[in-house]
């Protein structure tokens, strides 16, 4: 009989990716390193690219060109499932609704990830 397999949280030690300068520049853990990983599943289209397993990434771009009536329904509902693909992140919650002038919109989620110590992902945190 195979013994028994405990599931653990790899570390979150990465490279930091230098966006404006386009250079991996050194290497991040912590929060820091979720906050990078948040930024990459939000910029991935999911399901394009063969590297990315197909939990990866976000279907955001299915919402270009739809009513603004629709985006608002689903955009929170795609950031919140692209985001707790990501075991460090417990919950997703506090999106505002739309910010901004009509032509650009935006908003922020505040991520709430893994406590010291904790190995699981949990919901509703």
């Amino acid at each position: 009989m195979p013994a028994a397999v405990e599931e653990r949280q790899q570390p979150s030690l990465t490279w930091k990716l230098d966006f404006e300068n386009k250079r991996i520049t050194q290497m991040i853990d912590g929060l820091e390193a979720v906050k990078q990983a948040a930024f990459v599943i939000l910029e991935t289209e999911r399901f394009r690219y063969l590297i990315y397993s197909f939990n990866f990434g976000s279907e955001l771009q299915g919402l270009i060109g739809k009513s603004p009536l629709l985006v608002r329904s689903e955009i929170q509902r795609l950031v919140r499932e692209a985001l707790l693909q990501d075991d460090r992140i417990t919950d997703v919650r506090d999106l505002p609704g739309w910010q901004g002038s009509d032509d650009r919109r935006c908003g922020c989620a505040k991520l709430h990830p893994l406590r010291e110590g904790q190995n699981r992902r949990c919901s509703g945190v």
